[in-house]
């Protein structure tokens, strides 16, 4: 490991193997609760291999009654909470390289990690990584359990963190596929020699196919086949088939596309999506596409997941860990690769090439053994007519919670509005589209001009309550809309924002009537990782109001303080964190849209800012308005400096 400050990742070393020490001492001196934590830090396409086993956990007889709380990779947050709230009590999302020189941080979530009184904790990845060892230490279980593994990522240090560990696995030499190492951990620590391989499954809300796939890119782009082969892949499909192309990818994938679609003749049946999708849409395209290709195995396995048929260009280097897929998989890709002697290299490749070429094995797959593939697959997929149907067994797998419409509080949503025609129809559209839900949408419009009324008169029969007048600002209106709200619970959407399936998880875990529930955003379609708030936090910025549901006891003692025409809500936020009677329950989903083209974006509110301080010393005592004194007076220095 090459790092760029070297005395940090020594202090960061320190806290893994000598303050660990100290953490697992106290620990004995307490009694742990019935929680697991499972430790997954890995990529995608091990997340998509993996998360089918939290299911087992969950329903297992060995750990019946325990709450199981998931570390894992900010980079797949999105599909977690989406597809496996329902078996997870608590997220941990992380950025595991950025912790290796940040000993500050990691310190900091070694006392979250102590202080939630882990009874097991379980790391299933075979190749670990020191940071992997360290969360499955510092999170001090009385019972650690990972692999014994002979492919660590940092065998420097394998000695040492083997010890970390009450239970080290040996895997038998049989098991190569990810998915069947995973299946050999789970059957071991559950106690159930007799446990079936779990269908890999992820369930989409899609219903039919169309369209072909292609995904260009992979982790490095060394491993990428040629663009010339793919652009000549899409000319042939063009011409020998009726299908609408889509191509996808990540942000750092747009390069690519940009160079294909400028080797294709322009063409309407080519749809670019790259960069544009979050990692739930994107299963929601591979579910409803009639085939995917793609050389980069996340998405393979995201395909295999959703039972759509995959055609995989692979090299070698991790051949059959990833792909292809062991026989007694019931559903598998179609790979497509030329052996070479010197496969299963772990991508270091002893060949020479020039710096932006492919690697040797992904080269050699030529375009006619691919075409042969497709043509295949879709001559098989016409004969069998594909149809992508949830049946109605399946819904007890989905990620939803139960949910009663009928027994459930209402929701009243609240949309201030004043010349928003431009965006209001998507909010409103979104509204109507959480119908499961039992909600009320209430609009207050200031007296708009542009059109607005006119969107409001088109789906008045989806809105319980709408009207139109000069008010005093964004919160004199939300005050009165307060008033007309007849909801347990109060939302605040505002006219520029969308709701997002994350509503209806948050939604179906309204409890109590004293507590205020907040989430997450996506801010203008990009998810932005977060977690739980701090007294320090909410300090330095509030809890945007789109992320929030209040009960209705709220605005029984307070309302907005018209004095202040931006921040009044984080006024209100900071006095219910110091009320007593209330409490803050965070839960990281993704509810939200919110646009940066609304008010609170564009302006600051300058009265609010120069009585800050003063609020934060009457609300939260001088201790913290000291420390949030010097958080300024290091922003500010830092700034000049970088002047």
């Amino acid at each position: 490991m090459h790092f760029k400050h070297r005395n940090k990742f020594r202090l960061t070393r320190f806290i893994i193997f000598q303050i660990s020490l100290i953490l697992r001492f106290l620990s004995k001196f307490r009694k742990p609760a019935k929680r697991i934590l499972i430790v997954k830090i890995d990529a995608i396409g091990d997340y998509v291999l993996f998360r089918n086993y939290l299911e087992v956990v969950y329903k297992s007889d060995k750990f019946k009654g325990y709450e199981i709380e998931l570390l894992g990779n900010y980079k797949w947050k999105d599909l977690a909470i989406e597809y496996d709230g329902q078996y997870v009590s608590k997220f941990w999302f992380i950025d595991e390289e950025s912790f290796y020189e940040a000993p500050k941080k990691l310190f900091k979530l070694a006392l979250k990690l102590f202080s939630r009184r882990f009874d097991i904790v379980l790391q299933s990845t075979y190749s670990r990584t020191l940071m992997g060892n360290a969360f499955s230490i510092l999170a001090t279980g009385r019972e650690a359990i990972a692999y014994n593994s002979d492919n660590e990522q940092h065998p420097k240090y394998k000695r040492r963190t083997d010890k970390f560990y009450t239970t080290l696995l040996d895997l038998p030499p049989a098991f190569n596929h990810e998915f069947a190492r995973n299946h050999y951990f789970f059957k071991s620590v559950t106690d159930n020699p007799t446990l079936k391989l779990p269908e890999l499954k992820l369930i989409p809300n899609r219903h039919t196919r169309s369209g072909i796939l292609l995904f260009p890119g992979s982790s490095y782009y060394k491993r990428n086949w040629e663009k010339e082969k793919f652009s000549e892949l899409i000319r042939r499909l063009l011409k020998e088939t009726n299908e609408i192309i889509t191509i996808a990818g990540g942000p750092a994938d747009k390069s690519i596309a940009c160079s294909l679609l400028g080797q294709v003749p322009p063409t309407s049946r080519i749809v670019d999506k790259t960069g544009y999708t979050t990692l739930p849409d994107f299963v929601e395209l591979v579910a409803a596409s009639t085939l995917v290709i793609s050389n980069d195995t996340s998405t393979v396995h995201i395909a295999v997941a959703c039972k759509t048929p995959v055609i995989c260009i692979q090299g070698g280097g991790h051949f059959n860990r990833f792909t292809p897929y062991p026989d007694e998989m019931p559903f598998k890709p179609i790979c497509v690769y030329e052996k070479m002697p010197c496969f299963n290299c772990n991508w270091i490749c002893k060949f020479p090439t020039l710096e932006y070429d492919p690697f040797p094995c992904i080269s050699r797959v030529n375009i006619e053994s691919v075409w042969e593939k497709v043509q295949k697959t879709l001559n098989e997929v016409t004969a069998t007519d594909v149809q992508f149907d949830i049946k109605k067994e399946d819904t007890s797998q989905s990620n939803l919670p139960i949910y009663d419409k009928k027994k459930a509080p209402l929701i009243s949503i609240i949309t201030v509005t004043l010349n928003a025609a431009k965006y209001l129809e998507d909010c409103i559209t979104s509204v109507i589209n959480q119908s499961s839900l039992n909600i009320e949408h209430l609009i207050f419009d200031g007296g708009s001009t542009d059109g607005t009324l006119e969107i409001i008169n088109k789906y008045e029969r989806h809105i319980t309550y709408w009207q139109s007048e000069k008010d005093k600002g964004i919160y004199d209106a939300m005050n009165k809309a307060v008033k007309k709200a007849k909801g347990e619970w109060v939302y605040f959407l505002g006219a520029d924002d969308t709701l997002l399936k994350g509503f209806s998880f948050i939604a179906s875990r309204l409890k109590d009537n004293y507590t205020i529930y907040y989430g997450d955003l996506s801010y203008n379609g990009i998810s932005t990782p977060r977690s739980e708030y701090s007294t320090l936090q909410l300090t330095k910025e509030n809890i945007c109001h789109q992320a929030i549901l209040y009960p209705r006891a709220v605005f029984d003692f307070y309302k907005y303080d018209l004095s202040y025409s931006i921040a009044a809500d984080w006024l209100l936020n900071i006095r219910l964190w110091t009320d007593k009677r209330f409490k803050f329950k965070y839960y990281p989903y993704i509810i939200a849209n919110f646009s940066s083209v609304g008010i609170s974006s564009l302006q600051t509110d300058d009265k609010f800012l120069k009585d800050k301080p003063r609020i934060i010393k009457e609300a939260f005592g001088p201790f913290i308005y000291y420390q949030t004194l010097y958080m300024e007076l290091k922003k500010k220095k830092k700034k000049k400096h970088d002047l």
